[in-house]
């Protein structure tokens, strides 16, 4: 037959063809659509026959010969005969035939189809030895659906049979069934029957939408999107199963499904979700014809802890049947209905079940024959199989998973616990479902790991009596550093003991809160010991915050005396007694109070400190922790330092700022002898001078930021200077940056810890050495400290599912201070383990029993490594008396308000805040809207104020004049992410920030070989301020080079000026 010759006859597609067609326009590079399987063939295969029987095959079947068009807007397949697509291959000479097939036939499934060229699939037979081939078939999913690939492969075998039993003879003969059929099909989105569905899913999708499963991994170039994972159920099992469907009246199938629902509403807590199914839309002659039928459609379910599973088999029963006849509605018009009240949803479902059978009728068979499919089209984050074989072939449950939702070893776990559920309800079918048990050994091992660390502590000796106790070993060792002063422990102590007098004067009982409200210095920490001494609890403020928030911590935490300076006296309410540190390290300090200890005793219960955190309320909350607690806490960090050969009087650079709870982990090291050296603003900002510090004073270990550290790693390495072990914490540690630690580690012999916890949690709750993992992970619990993955239902949830972790443990905090309704929110007692402490951070389990961080449950953030409630932020914008509403998200590393208000300007906001709110918490862009938009819960709807394009500042526009402001613009539009960026442009106003602000002069420096600290870039935050600076250090330099290589001679005697 001449094929080319042919005239090309225009078809409509199906609604299901128009589904897949559309979605496959979006990615047109994704091979997701191309599907298949392959069989075993146990026996010799005449190969001559067998290709006889593939022409007679794709010859009769009209799908075969389609081709894809568009035009005019429209789109229609196209009919033309087409040769046989069919190869033979030969792996039999190869070292590991049947292997190498396998690897060959996973790089064809990849591949992709021109969907404007006729005959869209591929078969083949390989021969993998003479007893053994393989045939494989792959297609696209708009010719060939489920149902097809059964049918195909019994036509396929059974001509094959005939033709070697000489029972088919004459000519190839083509049909057109599909085509026939595809005509009927179209007409349906004309019809009374599409108007009857959509107002059934318009009733059905009533309901907002929840996810079930989220994002969990970054998946690189090199991987592919999805993965397979199977397993076998032996016959016996399989027909139990059978046995007790035919019981409860429904099909086995459904079983499967009903678990599926079980272990889904179980781990993540949600009640009403869909699960999708797969619809073969076919009848009559229809159930016989290849091609692309099959429709998806969510089946709804309702679940409750008290439903028991044989209830859950009717309910879907129930629902199945009124799902019937509205099957052929298009997802992507029910997914549009849903996006009119839920504008960001992508999928109306996580999850899709498809129940597979392969029923293969075939006379006269003494082939040996063993099914398998490789992929069924468009891949949701979850798609599960019951896939039944013909003859005795196991019956086999798969996964297809994405990898960005799933490790291999998860989807793998999930297939194990719907076999854990169904061996439960097999012996009683009316188990409910939150009797289920889901735990599996291995599950209980990972726990284990995860909580293994026990330590003995003696908490009624406490920080205070260890510290003395090691004043009186080691007196003459040097406690703190700071800039030029230095004190020894028995200095140190001496002083501490002479305000802790001064404050028991002031009328300071045991119990009472001490503000401390001191700059970098060593009268800080002076002021925290003498507290502890005085038995009361330190409270760490910030001086830097504007004077309301001080006041608001200072008057609502019934604090007794301030411990200050005299300049931030203005700042603080006068009606509360202030004691001042200014020349604290002066001998003459308070020399009138005596030196010796206080001998005083404190209660394990009693409260050492309250740091604040931001709260949701507008005003910020007083995390309470005990003595207890920092007494365990500190022997945790001596424990878990030890095992990194880290004791005694090392010395560690104290990073953190004091009213931080990181930085109690320096202080409390004092205990055991550290040397501590507090660093000041400048060194703490200028990476230069702090690697300089670090190396010259010989430092072991430096508590620091994830943003911090990668500009410390680059000016290292320009140094040439090796850095000291790490201790990162205040925000998640990004996968380039974990993999350059861990090699630098490697190379330096040094170590970088991990540290993860909540103020809650007394600091640090998990720890990870990032040597030991090759992905970011917060690691296991500390000594002492309990954690557990759960749901919304607070049921412990196991290996590779997200949930919140809640913790608990000698370290939990007692809570928030006065404040009984946000710690009856955030803490609870549980039976088994206490105290217990939600985080709101959603984790998950690994095997190994280390912990993956994923995000923030509520809408606080840690940004720039402060710790952030966007409600706070959105609660202080709305008692502005012209802000009607307001919300708050982050964007691009910046804070963006988004503001209801028809009186009132930017200056007067950005005035406000900066009286109500310190400098980390201010928004960076302010947008003013009609309205917030709200989602159908009626909460801020934050995803699609992401998509809110930002407003660009208005300044002076002209292009740069030199190529210095030109290399300068280039930089901040890199860091800021903007283009738009004026050359009189405040740096601060169009979203950078202090961390920016660092990077920004390390890489001027870096681009320009000159020197530019970041006090000079401060003054005058623009590009032409800067790039004027940088012209005249560089005009100076050049002047300076040209002398020196002049090389004037001793008699040239004279004074240059420069």
């Amino acid at each position: 037959m001449n094929y080319d010759t042919q005239e090309l006859e225009k078809i409509p597609l199906t609604s299901s063809q128009m589904e897949i067609y559309l979605d496959q326009a979006k990615s047109p590079n994704s091979s997701e659509y191309t599907i298949g399987g392959y069989i075993h063939i146990r026996n010799a295969v005449d190969t001559e026959i067998f290709v006889a029987a593939m022409e007679r095959v794709t010859a009769h079947s009209d799908a075969f010969h389609l081709a894809f068009e568009e035009n005019d807007e429209e789109i229609t397949q196209t009919y033309r005969k087409t040769p046989s697509k069919f190869q033979c291959h030969d792996f039999s000479h190869l070292a590991d035939p049947e292997a190498s097939a396998f690897e060959w036939i996973h790089e064809q499934l990849q591949q992709t189809f021109d969907l404007s060229e006729h005959g869209l699939y591929s078969f083949h037979i390989i021969k993998i030895a003479e007893q053994h081939s393989i045939w494989v078939g792959f297609a696209h999913h708009l010719i060939f659906d489920g149902l097809s690939y059964g049918l195909l492969a019994k036509n396929i075998f059974s001509t094959y049979n005939a033709l070697c039993m000489g029972l088919l003879e004459g000519e190839v003969t083509y049909s057109r069934d599909f085509i026939d059929l595809t005509a009927v099909s179209s007409e349906y989105l004309t019809s009374r029957a599409y108007k009857k569905s959509k107002e059934y899913w318009e009733t059905q999708l009533s309901t907002p939408i929840e996810p079930i499963i989220e994002p969990k991994y970054r998946v690189t170039d090199e991987q592919t999107p999805t993965f397979l994972v199977k397993e076998n159920i032996d016959l016996a099992e399989y027909d139990a199963l059978s046995e007790m469907a035919k019981q409860l009246g429904c099909g086995v199938h459904q079983l499967f499904l009903a678990a599926l629902y079980s272990y889904f509403y179980n781990t993540s807590g949600i009640d009403n979700f869909p699960i999708c199914l797969p619809f073969h839309n076919r009848s009559g002659k229809a159930k016989n014809i290849i091609g692309c039928f099959a429709s998806m459609s969510p089946l709804f379910l309702t679940c409750s802890k008290e439903m028991t599973f044989a209830q859950l088999v009717t309910q879907i029963g129930e629902q199945t049947r009124g799902l019937i006849k509205h099957t052929k509605f298009p997802l992507s018009h029910a997914i549009q209905q849903v996006r009119d009240r839920q504008p960001h949803i992508q999928r109306l479902t996580d999850i899709n079940f498809n129940y597979y059978k392969a029923e293969f009728d075939i006379p006269d068979n003494e082939l040996d024959l063993e099914i398998h499919s490789l992929r069924t089209g468009q891949q949701p984050p979850l798609k599960f199989h019951l896939c039944e074989f013909s003859g005795q072939q196991n019956v086999q449950i798969q996964i297809e998973a994405r990898r960005a939702f799933f490790k291999t070893e998860e989807a793998a776990a999930i297939l194990s616990r719907v076999r854990l559920i169904l061996n439960q309800v097999r012996h009683n079918p009316q188990l409910a479902l939150e009797d289920m048990i889901l735990s599996t050994q291995q599950d209980e091992q990972a726990y284990q790991a995860l909580n293994a660390a026990n330590l003995t502590v003696d908490t009624q000796t406490d920080f205070i009596s260890l510290f003395e106790q090691r004043v009186t070993t080691t007196p003459d060792d040097i406690a703190i550093v700071f800039g030029d002063h230095r004190l020894s422990y028995q200095a140190l102590n001496a002083k501490a003991n002479q305000l802790a007098n001064r404050l028991l004067k002031a009328g300071v009982q045991p119990g009472d809160n001490v503000g401390i409200c001191v700059s970098r210095s060593i009268g800080l920490v002076i002021g925290q010991l003498a507290t502890l001494k005085a038995c009361a609890t330190f409270v760490p403020m910030d001086p830097k915050v504007p004077a309301q928030r001080l006041q608001d911590i200072a008057i609502g935490g019934e604090q007794k005396v301030i411990i200050t300076e005299s300049d931030l006296l203005v700042k603080l309410p006068p009606s509360i007694t202030s004691t001042l540190v200014d020349g604290a390290q002066n001998d003459s300090w308070l020399d009138r109070y005596d030196t010796a200890d206080l001998k005083l005793t404190t209660r394990p219960e009693q409260a050492a400190y309250i740091i604040h955190t931001s709260g949701s309320t507008g005003k910020p909350k007083g995390v309470v922790v005990t003595q207890a607690n920092l007494t365990h806490f500190m022997h945790a960090m001596v424990h878990i330092l030890a095992e990194k050969g880290l004791q005694g009087a090392y010395k560690w650079a104290w990073n953190a700022p004091a009213y931080f709870d990181a930085s109690i982990q320096a202080l409390s090291q004092l205990a055991f002898g550290v040397e501590l050296h507090l660093l000041s603003d400048a060194q703490r900002s200028e990476p230069t001078q702090l690697v300089q510090y670090l190396n010259d004073n010989q430092i072991a270990l430096l508590d620091i930021t994830p943003s911090l550290v990668e500009l410390l790693l680059s000016e290292a390495q320009t140094q040439g200077i090796k850095l000291p072990s790490l201790l990162v914490g205040g925000e998640a540690i990004g996968r380039s940056l974990w993999r350059k630690l861990a090699e630098q580690n490697q190379l330096d012999g040094t170590f970088t810890l991990n540290m993860y916890g909540p103020t809650e949690g007394t600091v640090n709750s998990t720890y990870a050495d990032l040597k030991d993992a090759s992905q970011p992970t917060i690691g296991r619990c500390l000594p002492n400290v309990k954690a557990t993955v759960v749901n919304n239902l607070n049921s412990r949830l196991p290996i590779g599912v997200a949930g919140e972790l809640v913790l608990s443990g000698a370290q939990i905090a007692s809570g928030y201070f006065n404040n009984t309704v946000a710690t009856d929110e955030q803490y609870f007692y549980d039976d088994a383990q206490g105290w217990s402490y939600k985080t709101g951070d959603l984790v998950s389990l690994n095997s190994d029993g280390s912990l993956h961080y994923l995000k923030r449950k509520d809408d606080q953030i840690k940004l720039r490594g402060y710790r952030i409630e966007l409600e706070e932020i959105e609660e202080v914008l709305c008692t502005h008396q012209a802000v009607q509403d307001a919300a708050v998200i982050v964007k691009s590393e910046q804070l963006v308000a988004f503001i209801v208000s028809e009186s009132v300007s930017s200056n007067e906001i950005n005035s406000f805040l900066s009286e109500q709110l310190p400098e980390y918490m201010r928004p960076q862009h302010l947008e003013f809207v009609e309205q917030i938009a709200r989602n159908a819960n009626g909460k801020k709807d934050r995803k699609s104020l992401q998509k809110f394009e930002i407003n660009k500042t208005q300044t002076r526009r002209e292009g740069p004049a030199t190529e210095t402001e030109e290399a300068v613009q280039a930089i901040w539009q890199s860091l800021v992410g903007k283009e738009d960026i004026g050359l009189d442009d405040n740096f601060f106003d169009i979203g950078g920030h202090s961390l920016l602000a660092i990077r920004l002069t390390s890489a001027c420096r870096e681009r320009f070989s000159t020197e530019l600290q970041l006090a000079e870039f401060m003054e005058n935050p623009t590009i032409s301020a800067i790039a004027t600076k940088i012209d005249t250090t560089l005009a100076e330099k050049r002047v300076i080079e040209q002398i020196c290589t002049q090389s004037p001679t001793p008699q040239d005697n004279v004074r240059i000026k420069v």
